[in-house]
Formats: C-alpha cells, structure tokens, sequence
C-alpha cells in the first residue's frame, strides 16, 4: 500500500466522466474502542465518523493516485489510496491490485436525516466519478438534557437473531454471543399523534444502543390514529455487550432535540453460547456427556410430531430439531453443542450439525426430564433433504471450554427414508 493521501483540491466544475469504480465500503466508529463491523452500517449515529471506501480504476487502467470522497456534494476529503483490492483484481481480469480507497467523514456538525457520499479519481483528463453511497445519520438521545413531560407508547414486536453482516437467522429466539440482538417495533408520540426522532435501549451494564424511528408502517395508520406513518424501528444491540445469559434492556423514546420522553419498557433477551464451528482436532473424553434430547419432525403447516419411544424414521426432505439440554465438564450449561449423524457402518466422518446452546427456557417439553440447571438448554436444525436415504447413529458432542475436548451422548438411530412413509418420531434419552 502506498498510503498516500491526496492533494489537489477538488474541482466539481473539473469532473469531465465517470470511471469504474465503488464506494461500496461504508462504517462508523462509535464509542467503542476499535472499528467494529455494524449489521446497519448506512444508519449512522449523529456524531460518529463515517468510514468510507471502494475502488476505482483510472482511465488508463491503472491505479488512481488521487481520490476525494464528497459529502452532500459540497464537502470534499482526501482519500487515502494504493489499498490492496485483491477481490476487484479476481474478478476484473488486468485491473491492478492496489486500487482500493478510503476516507474518514467526520458527522458531528451535520443534521440527523439522509446524506449522500460521491468518490471522484483524478487523471489526466480531470475528475472521473468513482462511486456514490447514501446514508442515514440518525439523531441520539442526550440524556443531559431535561425529559419530555409526557410518555410514549412504545411497542417492542420481535427479536431477531440478527447477523454482523446484517442476515436474519431467527425471530424470537436465543441470539447466540457475538451476534445482535434486533428489536423491531414502533414507537408514537399521541400528544402529536406520529413518530418520533427515534428510540434507546439501556443495557444492564451501563450499555446504550440507539436507531432511528424511520420504518414506514403503514399497517398502524388508521389503527393508532396516526399522522404519519414512519413510527417503526429497528434497534440493534450487540450480545458482545450482554454476556451469555439472561438479560432486561429498557427501551425508550427520544425527540428530535434528543431529549427522552418519560417512561419506557422492559424486553428480555437470552443470549446462547457463541455460534462456533466444530473444534479441528479435538480429543474425545471418555463418559457420557450428562444430556437429555428429544427429536421432532416439522411437516409444514402439520403439528410438530412426536413419540415417546422406539426409532426415528424421518421422511427424506423433512425438517427435524433436536432440542434438549446438555451440561459441559464443570457441570454448567453447555455454550458449544453439536448434533452427529453417522452413516452406521460407512466408515465416513459424521453429518454436524451446531445447535444453538447454552440458555433459558421458562417452559420444555414435559417428556424430558428436568434440566439441573437453567441455562442448559440447546436446539439444532436438520434439513433431511441432502441425507442419502439411510440409518444413522445418532450423537451428541459437547465441546469443551478450551475446544480441544468434548464429549459426547448417543441418542440412538435415525433412518431416513425415500418413500414418504415414515411417522413422525422423537426418542427422549
């Protein structure tokens, strides 16, 4: 990398065209101490500075050596540039590695609501653009100031297991440590009858998370007697913050001045253990992991299917979970927790499956047993469809603290079948 920042001064009356390029990197640095990744990097915090980068490519094929990120079309910042983009390289056969850039757009003097970003290269025919991105920069809350003299009503409807690359993976349920905890909802002001600036989550720790009151919900208008209808929020809070466990966030509303209304409610989260693969060479232990599973087979809109006793015989193409608790070598909850299907007699490695693992449940199947303690609780996912029509000794491995040991339970077989004929089963053990 050449980290070069660029000098000329920018020309909007000097741009003569566009050349290939992105601005397709985009994030901010909040509070904490280092740059993290944000599943919403495009709404900003007001006051948090933008990260922005991309490529471009001059008109000659080579490299730019100068490059300015635009704000708002007014405001012009040098590029840092010769960034290594060895992914633009793989996929445009001759384009030089070195030509990523990035900026650094500062937002404390800006207003809260929609800005844009434009990347301009320089050659020798003048300014090229190189790249355009929006974003949002959100209004937070400035709990200094004196509280609005009345309260909201705020409603929080879900919470999704929420991705750091922003993927939806699971609506009210455990959200494993490391990931984000999304709450979805709405918030109105009834003395105006609409939205407000947005809403703030405070974490048990001293944890604060904020996101703008921006998501059209049109479906609430006439219910609530609104008169607007951008009254829904999406607010993510990092489990990195939480901890494993069990956790209330209060949740809140802020006007446009940053200044919180008056009163708030409580959401609880359970956070699982981490979302980790299977340990590479880990050593078995001997003994049996201390667990208890069940398995059910999910047939669409049918009701879950379950038996107390005897084989599973899956359906090939069904969905089954195999829920249960399990207890790692110091006697608490398991936090890593995989489902095996071995092909028997094969001699090939087993079918994992990770299991979300490690929390809280308030209610459980009364066919199994009572777990000893709270959080032991685990649930995979197996999709039969890519299973060869077989049985399977089934197995669960629980790894260690220090993933070089686990230790497993046998949970019997699994067959599955081609013919469509198989019942519904579950085996507790």
């Amino acid at each position: 990398m050449r980290n070069s920042v660029s000098a000329p001064t920018f020309d909007s009356h000097a741009v003569t065209g566009q050349t290939p390029g992105e601005l397709d990197r985009l994030e901010y640095v909040d509070a904490l101490p280092e740059l993290i990744p944000h599943p919403r990097p495009h709404r900003v915090p007001l006051g948090a500075p933008v990260v922005a980068g991309g490529w471009a490519v001059a008109a000659d094929g080579s490299a730019p050596g100068t490059v300015v990120v635009v704000l708002d079309g007014a405001r012009a910042y040098p590029a840092e540039t010769g960034i290594s983009r060895g992914d633009i390289a793989a996929v445009r056969p001759g384009t030089p590695e070195q030509t990523g850039y990035r900026a650094v757009i500062p937002t404390g003097d800006l207003l809260p609501g929609g800005h844009e970003l434009r990347a301009y290269a320089l050659d020798a025919d003048g300014w090229h653009e190189a790249g355009y991105r929006p974003f949002w920069l959100a209004g937070v809350p400035l709990t200094e100031l004196d509280r609005v003299p009345r309260r909201l009503r705020v409603r929080v409807e879900q919470v999704v297991d929420l991705a750091p690359d922003g993927a939806l993976l699971g609506f009210d349920v455990p959200v494993p440590l490391g990931r984000y905890a999304l709450l979805t909802g709405w918030a109105v002001d009834p003395g105006a009858r609409s939205g407000v600036a947005g809403v703030v989550a405070f974490g048990p720790r001293g944890g604060r998370w904020s996101a703008p009151c921006d998501v059209l919900r049109a479906d609430l208008r006439g219910v609530l007697d609104l008169t607007g209808d951008r009254i829904g929020f999406e607010l993510a809070v990092p489990t990195a913050d939480l901890g494993r466990g069990r956790h209330v966030v209060h949740v809140a509303g802020f006007d446009g001045d940053g200044r919180l209304f008056e009163g708030d409610v409580a959401v609880t989260l359970d956070v699982a253990g981490p979302a980790r693969p299977f340990p590479a060479f880990p050593r078995r232990r001997p003994g049996e992991a201390p667990a208890a599973a069940e398995v059910t087979e999910l047939n669409g809109s049918d009701e879950p299917r379950r038996a107390a006793r005897g084989p599973v015989v899956l359906a090939r193409g069904s969905v089954a979970t195999v829920e249960g608790w399990a207890l790692d070598r110091d006697g608490r909850g398991a936090a890593t927790v995989f489902v095996m299907l071995a092909p028997q007699d094969a001699g090939v490695p087993p079918h994992r499956y990770a299991a979300l693992a490690g929390y809280r449940r308030d209610e459980w199947p009364r066919t199994l047993p009572s777990p000893p303690v709270e959080d032991g609780w685990f649930a995979a996912r197996i999709d039969t469809a890519h299973l060869p029509p077989r049985a399977y000794a089934m197995s669960l491995a629980v790894v260690d603290r220090d993933r070089r040991t686990y230790t497993c339970r046998e949970l019997g077989s699994v067959t599955v079948v081609d013919d469509g004929s198989a019942g519904g089963a579950a085996r507790r053990t």
